[in-house]
């Protein structure tokens, strides 16, 4: 924000001009970036996270739409944009969490939107983090498996997208992708409604990946070369990323820690597990095999 004032009946805000969206960039590409760019769009997208919930406050509809590159020589730089549905989700003073609630009303995306969210949960960071997971699976694809899906009107378009969420295991989701992604998911969805994310775990996990690749992190996205526009982008999904080398082991996920919440809160926050026990933890909890 470069400037604020009051003028009458009006409020005027100056904000910085932003470029293209990531979804208008990924339909401009034909839905294929190469991995590098995504495993550098994936580091920015989670450093935005994480300085967005150490600000006390939760996004609640991650999706290529609200993330914006920046023109010019920020043409590297991921934006995080669109707050209209975000929430404080921690007392700034006293560090409380709020409480856990369900039969909530859908808040988000639901192409996006985590399993728990299509359950009512009411959402905290993990959710965030699991969208973000969606999110980067839509990238490395081109398609989730739950769109597109024929449906007679919205509630039953999202109750199929919610069915769909919860059968299919993560091994079938992040077929033919780097183990690294199934890894994410699986830690995000595992988490419990008050934990504090472990930004370092899962950015190491990324890191590992993209060393292991031999990539090189120079922050130059597909975007800023003229002749990718052609069509000669890396297709996204490399068979030879669906099995790691037999030495590459991942490091197992921390111990869960949450925030500062009186005793009897913290004795009442759910874990995944207990909060969804009507699914089948084996389709929602698949464990990566590492």
């Amino acid at each position: 924000m470069h400037y604020y004032a009051e003028e009458g009946d009006y409020c005027i805000l100056v904000m910085e001009l932003m470029g293209n969206s990531l979804e208008k960039l990924f339909q401009e590409f034909g839905k294929k970036f190469s991995l590098k760019t995504i495993l550098m769009l994936v580091d920015q997208m989670i450093k935005a996270m994480e300085q967005l919930h150490t600000h006390h406050y939760i996004h609640r509809d991650i999706k290529p739409d609200n993330f914006v590159i920046g023109l010019g020589n920020k043409a590297g730089v991921i934006h995080l944009i669109d707050f209209g549905l975000s929430k404080r989700f921690r007392d700034p003073i006293t560090g409380l969490h709020i409480p856990y609630k369900d039969h909530k009303s859908f808040t988000g995306t639901a192409r996006y939107a985590s399993i728990k969210t299509h359950f009512g949960i009411e959402q905290s960071r993990r959710d965030d983090l699991e969208s973000l997971g969606h999110l980067f699976i839509y990238l490395l694809k081109g398609v989730l498996p739950w769109q597109n899906m024929p449906a007679a009107n919205k509630k039953e378009k999202y109750e199929k997208i919610r069915q769909k969420k919860v059968s299919l295991s993560l091994d079938r989701l992040c077929s033919g992708l780097p183990i690294e992604f199934q890894a994410y998911l699986n830690y995000t969805r595992s988490m419990k409604f008050n934990e504090r994310p472990d930004y370092v775990y899962i950015l190491r996990i990324f890191k590992d990946l993209f060393d292991r690749k031999g990539l090189i992190h120079d922050n130059v996205f597909d975007w800023m070369h003229p002749w990718t526009l052609t069509g000669k982008v890396i297709s996204n999904v490399d068979k030879s990323f669906s099995k790691p080398p037999k030495k590459h082991l991942i490091q197992a996920p921390p111990k869960p820690s949450g925030d500062k919440e009186n005793k009897e809160q913290e004795g009442k926050t759910p874990t995944a597990t207990t909060t969804l026990s009507m699914i089948n933890e084996s389709q929602l909890l698949t464990q990566a095999n590492l």
